[in-house]
């Protein structure tokens, strides 16, 4: 089994990236709405003019043609297809699509904020049709988070939608796991220790700890928040208190231990991201956009095709796809500082 995940992890993506190209099934990430509900702080979805947003809106991919997606995908034989945004809880329709491609045998995963599970309805739904469900929890209480998801009252409900989420599935007995992750930002900074205690009484699966960064995230950008070098010095020292409880916490925590390394060195000089290899965009990870154009992954700006035009598991072995996989081995795509942590997210 050691061995096995060892090959899966770090044998594979190696040969993956000396080759140029994919030896596995990807994980496919299906951003099905622009929109989100939150403002938050790192983020500029909700920032969009609304003639951007009724472009998008107009060109999103209906119901049926994210089924003829799916069944190309099921044919295909992925690794996972999962769900974000925006906030994926807006689209209605996210049910109907997850219950379709778990009825393929495909694994589910849906990333939220979480801030619409308070409806009980909404968190058996959800937990019924998902095998992961990821919500994100920026702290240990509503001052740290709210401040960062621009929302009074966020945290009381994000917390009472794991709690939900929770009584679902024991009282249906399934096996979905809820996983949260919390941003590591200056507009947020709290006690990880604390944080792990709260999780540990909410009977979470895993955590992941994701240090923000500076760059191109789908549609939309990211941003550090940090404003000088005393927000410098107040991330490294929440980072320093993670990785003094890494190998004591009683829940497994999914961040790379040097993720975590590798994020204190680029808040001191963010150009070392490119020093690093990718080993996901292109290979573990597939990004499709609302309006059907696919990406090797978040941080790349050019598709390599659209789903409206082409399936996906031939845009996945095209030309086009061989000459992005070539630009992102000289990192064309910009980069992003944690390209180890995403191999955990993504091939595991």
């Amino acid at each position: 089994m050691v061995i096995r995940k060892f090959y899966k992890k770090l044998v594979v993506p190696f040969f993956e990236y000396h080759l140029g190209r994919p030896l596995h099934k990807p994980t496919v990430y299906l951003r099905i709405t622009p929109f989100c509900n939150l403002r938050c702080l790192i983020c500029d979805d909700w920032r969009a003019d609304r003639h951007k947003i009724r472009r998008q809106k107009k060109n999103m991919l209906t119901t049926q043609e994210y089924k003829d997606l799916i069944d190309d995908l099921a044919e295909f034989k992925i690794q996972r297809l999962q769900f974000g945004g925006g906030e994926p809880m807006l689209r209605p329709d996210l049910y109907e699509l997850a219950s379709y491609a778990k009825d393929y045998g495909i694994p589910t995963r849906v990333l939220t904020n979480g801030y619409l599970l308070y409806k009980k309805v909404l968190a058996q739904k959800m937990a019924r049709v998902m095998d992961e469900v990821w919500v994100s929890v920026d702290g240990t209480d509503p001052r740290s988070h709210d401040i960062e998801r621009g929302v009074p009252g966020a945290f009381e409900r994000t917390i009472q939608g794991i709690k939900n989420l929770n009584e679902v599935r024991k009282k249906e007995k399934l096996d979905t796991k809820i996983v949260v992750a919390a941003h590591i930002s200056p507009m947020n900074i709290f006690n990880p220790r604390k944080y792990m205690e709260l999780m540990e009484s909410l009977n979470v699966d895993s955590i992941l700890f994701t240090p923000v960064y500076t760059g191109h995230y789908g549609q939309t950008n990211f941003r550090t928040g940090i404003k000088n070098q005393n927000d410098i010095k107040r991330l490294n020292k929440m980072i320093d208190r993670i990785r003094l409880i890494y190998d004591k916490a009683k829940i497994p925590i999914q961040t790379y231990y040097i993720s975590l390394n590798v994020a204190k060195e680029y808040y001191k000089n963010p150009s070392i991201i490119k020093d690093f290899k990718c080993y996901v965009g292109g290979y573990g990870l597939g990004f499709i956009e609302t309006n059907g154009d696919v990406y090797p992954c978040t941080a790349y700006t050019r598709p390599m095709g659209n789903v409206r035009e082409k399936k996906f598991s031939e845009i996945w072995h095209s030309d086009k796809a061989r000459e992005v996989r070539k630009s992102i081995k000289k990192l064309h795509c910009g980069g992003c500082f944690h390209l180890q942590a995403q191999k955990i997210i993504y091939i595991t």
